[in-house]
C-alpha cells in the first residue's frame, strides 16, 4: 500500500511530481492530489477554467475554500501572463487576497466597503460582455474557448467572489446584473470562481 496523502502538499512540490505542458490561454490549474487505492496509484487534480462555466468551492467554515483558492491563483499566475488572462478579485472576508494584487494579471481587489468599485467592476464586466459578442459572436462554434479569444486577441476574465453570500447579501435589492454576468460571462470567456459555506 502506498503511504497515506500528505496534508501539505504545496503547489511546487505538486508541479514537480506531474509535470505538465502549459498550454496558452488554456487555464488548467494544478490543484491537489487524489488517492486511486484500488489500482495503487495517485493522480493529480485539476481545476479547467477554460471549459465555459463558473466554479463553485463549496465547504464548511475552516474546511479549505481559501487554500483551494489561494492555489488556483498561484497556479493561474504562475503559468499565464496579463495577455492570457485578467483577475478581478472580491475578497468580501478579509482573507488576504490583496497580497495577490501586486501581480501583473490581477486588475484590481474589491473589499466588503468600496460599493464604488464593486459598482464599476460590474458596469466594466457587462460592456465587456458586450464587445465580446460583437468580436465572438459569428466564431461560437468554431474551435474551442481559447482558440476563438487568441484568434480575437482577447484574454480570460476571472472573477474571484469569496464568499458569494456577501455579495448576494449587499446586491440584495437588486441582482439583475450580477445574475446577467454569472449566466452569460463563461460563454465568452468571463469566468467566475465562488467559495460559500451554505
Amino acid at each position: 500500500w502506498l503511504p497515506p496523502l500528505d496534508p501539505d502538499l504545496s503547489l511546487d512540490t505538486l508541479v514537480k511530481q506531474y509535470p505538465f505542458p502549459v498550454v496558452p490561454y488554456q487555464l488548467r490549474c494544478l490543484i491537489g492530489e487524489a488517492d486511486d487505492p484500488a489500482c495503487q496509484r495517485r493522480l493529480p487534480v485539476w481545476a479547467d477554467l477554460s471549459c465555459g462555466q463558473n466554479t463553485l468551492v463549496y465547504g464548511a467554515n475552516g474546511s479549505g475554500k481559501i487554500q483551494l483558492l489561494t492555489t488556483m491563483l498561484q497556479s493561474l499566475l504562475m503559468n499565464h501572463s496579463a495577455q492570457e488572462v485578467h483577475l478581478y478579485l472580491l475578497d468580501y472576508a478579509a482573507s488576504g487576497l490583496a497580497a495577490f494584487l501586486t501581480a501583473p494579471q490581477v486588475g484590481d481587489v474589491v473589499h466588503l466597503n468600496e460599493d464604488e468599485k464593486l459598482i464599476r467592476l460590474l458596469m466594466m464586466l457587462e460592456r465587456e460582455i458586450e464587445i465580446r459578442k460583437e468580436k465572438l459572436e459569428g466564431d461560437l462554434h468554431a474551435g474551442s474557448l481559447e482558440e476563438r479569444l487568441q484568434k480575437a486577441g482577447l484574454y480570460h476574465i476571472v472573477v474571484v467572489i469569496h464568499p458569494l453570500s456577501a455579495l448576494q447579501e449587499k446586491m440584495a435589492e437588486d441582482r439583475s446584473s450580477l445574475l446577467r454576468l454569472l449566466a452569460n460571462g463563461p460563454s465568452y470567456g468571463i469566468t467566475f470562481i465562488a467559495t460559500n459555506s451554505s
